[in-house]
């Protein structure tokens, strides 16, 4: 089984913005996302309307050299705990990883890696 990287999307890379467009595509293409493609005008300001967020923040696992999912976050508060929150705005993973996870067949032979703190400044 080939290990599972996640990593806080660059949204300057050209890489990472082509993931980010491709998986968000592929969610919005499945019956929980509306079951329609995005639109040429949507893949085209998706990158930039993150990058100009400044409270967003975008993960993307990786297996191998392939994007295999996604996390699409916001920075926010929460009023119950009064402390900074990561709201998960979208969240999706390719089906062979989903299935993966739902059958506990997920692990990996490096710890887990804490996000840095400053992720959610």
């Amino acid at each position: 089984m080939v290990p599972i990287t996640i990593i806080q999307a660059n949204l300057e890379d050209p890489l990472h913005g082509a993931a980010i467009v491709e998986l968000v595509d592929s969610y919005a293409r499945e019956p929980m996302g509306g079951g329609t493609p995005l639109t040429d005008d949507v893949r085209s300001a998706l990158v930039p309307g993150l990058r100009a967020h400044p409270m967003a923040r975008v993960f993307l696992a990786y297996e191998d050299e392939t994007p295999v999912g996604i996390a699409v976050c916001f920075v926010g508060y929460s009023t119950f705990a009064a402390k900074p929150l990561i709201n998960v705005h979208d969240s999706r993973s390719r089906p062979h990883i989903a299935a993966m996870v739902s059958a506990g067949s997920c692990s990996s032979t490096s710890p887990p890696r804490r996000v840095s703190s400053a992720a959610a400044r």
